[in-house]
């Protein structure tokens, strides 16, 4: 059992940081970093937002389905909010 959930933290601790990168990817894909941050994100190896945040969202959907049931709705309704028409950062 202990073992289940010292995965489960490790899988959780993956999934956030990758959704940070992620983050930081589409800030300097809109351009909404300073110079400075720019330049210092520019030097991580950050994954391409548009390849890889489906991925990233179907992986947390599942998480949150299992972890906080009663936000899931809102969860799904950020992702598809049908009156953007542009990804930010909401």
């Amino acid at each position: 059992m202990e073992s289940n959930i010292k995965k489960f933290e490790e899988e959780l601790k993956k999934l956030i940081e990758d959704g940070e990168l992620l983050l930081y990817s589409m800030a300097l894909d809109l351009s909404a970093a300073d110079e400075e941050t720019e330049k210092k994100l520019k030097k991580l190896k950050l994954p391409s937002f548009k390849n890889e945040y489906e991925k990233w969202y179907s992986i947390s959907l599942q998480v949150v389905k299992q972890v906080i049931p009663d936000r899931l709705d809102d969860f799904k309704r950020q992702y598809r909010d049908e009156k953007r028409k542009n990804t930010d950062f909401l």
